[in-house]
């Protein structure tokens, strides 16, 4: 019975050195692919920035010479958009931005002036944001409002699946807005 025992615990130890073989084998093949892919990692990220700044320069370069021709380009600001051969460049305005200051008390104030369209509730009160950008100018006397909207010159080459975009200016679109603080 003693030699069973230890003809059995025998067996257990052989395979107990063939998982160890096993389980530092494989440790080892995934920390060279992790290897592996850190430096493919890190070579197209070079490459990566690299065409990134072109991008950027080649872009900056349509934009100076759209600047420089806009109302030739846009017939005298009638158009935004000018459709090319391969592909079209233009200006557009993102979607307006809200920032309030002091948020819980202005949802009170809103609630007491009638403004009730401008607050959505799901749990507790938010700022219906999306109503408050579209009528924006309601919002004149409201300092710790501001509410701006960026304009964005954008070239969408056919041959791409991306566009290239730069902000031009952003808009003020309630009178006496806060500074925001970053």
């Amino acid at each position: 019975m003693e030699t069973d025992r230890l003809k059995i615990e025998q067996e257990i130890n052989d395979l107990l050195k063939t998982l160890a073989g096993s389980l530092n084998h494989t440790s080892n093949l995934i920390s060279r692919r992790d290897e592996k892919i850190k430096r493919i990692k890190n070579e197209d990220t070079e490459e990566i920035i690299k065409q990134q700044n072109f991008s950027e320069e080649v872009g900056n370069n349509i934009y100076k010479i759209f600047k420089a021709n806009r109302a030739l380009l846009t017939d005298s600001g009638i158009n935004q958009t000018l459709e090319l051969g391969l592909g079209k460049i233009g200006i557009r305005l993102n979607r307006p931005s809200v920032w309030v200051k002091n948020i819980q008390q202005n949802i009170e104030k809103l609630k007491k002036s009638g403004g009730k369209r401008f607050i959505r509730k799901k749990e507790e009160y938010f700022l219906n944001k999306v109503a408050i950008a579209n009528e924006a100018s309601l919002f004149d006397n409201f300092e710790e409002f501001s509410i701006t909207q960026k304009e964005v010159f954008y070239a969408k080459p056919i041959l791409a699946d991306q566009e290239y975009y730069k902000d031009i200016k952003k808009i003020r679109l309630n009178k006496k807005a806060i500074k925001k603080k970053d």
